[in-house]
């Protein structure tokens, strides 16, 4: 009886990713004459793969096959041509090329497009005035060499110190620190391929070439570091009155605050009088937003009235920013209009 061959399977992962794969040829006797010659690479989608190596002896040979790249399948043929032959010389399949062939074996699902970054996304919300901020970067597949030199900040406004921190996570997504500075505008992060960056098949980021796999289409943080300010303060009524108590209004097309804000309440304000007046009092505070109205009773005598706002850290807007800033009186503000008080 000639030799045959028994199998030919995988003898790495699949699906391959790697430059390189293997194949075990199992025959049904020792042979000898086992060589490269042998075996033809059959593949589809890939650019092209090549037998590299046969070693082995007896029953049992390996077969390297060098991959090219795409993406697609994978398998080796044994093409019986006389070669190969048991211990008393009978060729495989029997004498006469081709008896012996054998095209039926395992395949391999073959991955080689180059990784690529899907996506740099916030990590938290948008609008912030945190001193650090997070962003989360998703990668096609696993890969390996991400640092902190793979990536660039791009700012806008008068944000200037920004740092990325550090880089940490392992396989398709990287989670990214970044120092945010100081001052205000919009902060991105961008990744600046230098060819570090490889899939487990040592296939570079976007392909061989600097700059194939940059991505700087991520999101921005919107950083806010300006603090808010007292604009105006107005009378609601006419100039003179002999109201017993007086209100102070804030319109949205005056505005009284810089922005939107929030702890303002009756410590905030205080009454400053001039004449034979006493006794004015801060009755309410009432609104939301950018606009504020506060009711001052005038108590007695005649004179003026302004309402001042005394700045003690407690008004802030919606990212924390203090009323004019850290500091308690940055951000008073005492020259709104006044009531002559009858």
């Amino acid at each position: 009886m000639p030799p045959t061959v028994v199998s030919i399977v995988r003898a790495n992962a699949d699906p391959a990713t790697t430059s390189s794969v293997r194949f075990t040829v199992t025959f049904s006797e020792v042979v000898t004459g086992v060589d490269i010659t042998d075996f033809t690479p059959d593949f589809t989608g890939i650019a092209d793969a090549t037998v590299s190596s046969v070693t082995g002896s007896g029953t049992t040979y390996t077969v390297t096959v060098l991959l090219g790249s795409g993406t697609g399948t994978l398998s080796v043929d044994l093409n019986d041509n006389d070669s190969i032959r048991n211990s008393v010389l009978a060729q495989l399949g029997g004498f006469g090329a081709g008896n012996g062939d054998f095209t039926t074996g395992e395949t391999y699902t073959v991955n080689k497009l180059p990784p690529s970054v899907v996506s740099i996304t916030r990590f938290s919300a948008e609008n912030t005035s945190a001193a650090s901020v997070y962003y989360v970067v998703t990668f096609s597949e696993a890969v390996t060499g991400v640092n902190v030199s793979d990536f660039e900040l791009v700012s806008t406004g008068t944000l200037s110190g920004s740092t990325i921190t550090s880089v940490a996570g392992t396989g398709a997504t990287r989670t990214v620190l970044v120092g945010v500075g100081s001052g205000s505008g919009a902060l991105r992060l961008d990744l600046i391929d230098d060819d570090s960056i490889k899939d487990a098949g040592l296939t570079p980021l976007g392909g061989e070439g600097l700059g194939n796999g940059d991505f700087t289409a991520g999101a921005s943080y919107s950083v806010d570091r300006t603090p808010p300010s007292v604009v105006s303060i107005v009378r609601e009524s006419g100039e003179t009155t002999t109201a017993t108590s007086v209100n102070f209004i804030v319109t949205y097309f005056i505005v009284t605050f810089s922005e939107p804000v929030r702890g303002v309440d009756r410590t905030d304000f205080a009454p400053f009088i001039t004449g034979t007046m006493s006794g004015a009092t801060i009755m309410s505070v009432v609104g939301s937003g950018t606009t504020w109205t506060v009711t001052v009773g005038t108590g007695t005598g005649s004179g003026t009235l302004r309402l001042d706002v005394i700045d003690n850290d407690s008004i802030k807007d919606l990212l924390n920013n203090l009323l004019g800033g850290p500091g308690v009186g940055t951000g008073s503000y005492t020259t709104g209009e006044t009531y002559n008080v009858r």
